[in-house]
């Protein structure tokens, strides 16, 4: 799972950010990323990147991106940000491409 941001951190101390959307997409292409391994590194290939580099960038970092559910990974990252920000409130929402562009909260 991805680690928080930085800009996150920034914003929050810098900025007075208080409240975070968590927007998770049907069709995420993160779900099922460890299954698209070699896609990933033909692209990266395509793209003039080395092959050893190609498939280390894909093997040290896939697994950081690589979610199940994508709702399941922004009600885990709404979490995550508010046990590391006490005072910031976080919800997480659905994005829907196949239907309008629907937006939604998820409930918790």
């Amino acid at each position: 799972m991805a680690p928080l941001r930085f800009g996150l951190a920034y914003a929050v101390a810098t900025k007075g950010v208080r409240h975070v959307a968590v927007v998770a997409h049907r069709g995420c292409r993160a779900t099922g990323l460890s299954d698209r391994r070699t896609e990933v590194v033909a692209g990266l290939r395509r793209a003039g990147v080395d092959a050893i580099v190609a498939s280390a960038l894909f093997d040290d970092d896939a697994e950081l991106y690589a979610i199940d559910d994508p709702v399941g990974a922004a009600l885990s990252t709404v979490e995550r940000v508010e046990h590391v920000f006490p005072r910031v409130r976080a919800a997480a929402f659905l994005f829907d491409l196949e239907h309008d562009g629907l937006l939604s909260l998820v409930e918790r």
